[in-house]
């Protein structure tokens, strides 16, 4: 056994499981800002801005709480999507190591 072989493998889990921690950071942060910018919008919108329709329908009406909601959903929602597709494609991809 080679004691630098077993160091260097625990770094290379080390800086495995630090990559998806700097994701789900990077998610938990975009999404926040999300919410952010969605009640600064909310407080600071406009009057024909106040209720939000989809296909003549009205969706919701748009407070600053709502506006962070929905801010918050659509973002966290794409990059959850944006991951999952990553992960499969990483799973057909013979170079990626198995975690």
């Amino acid at each position: 056994m080679n004691p630098l072989t077993q160091q260097h493998d625990a770094d290379t889990t080390e800086s495995e499981r630090s990559g998806r921690l700097v994701l789900i950071v990077i998610w938990f942060a975009a999404v926040t800002i999300a919410g952010g910018f969605g009640f600064v919008i909310g407080v600071i919108g406009p009057k024909p801005f106040r209720h939000i329709r989809i296909f003549g329908t009205t969706f919701f009406h748009s407070t600053p709480f709502s506006l962070a909601l929905y801010g918050m959903s659509a973002v966290g929602l794409i990059l959850t999507i944006l991951y999952i597709a990553v992960e499969i494609a990483s799973r057909f991809d013979e170079q990626v190591p198995d975690s």
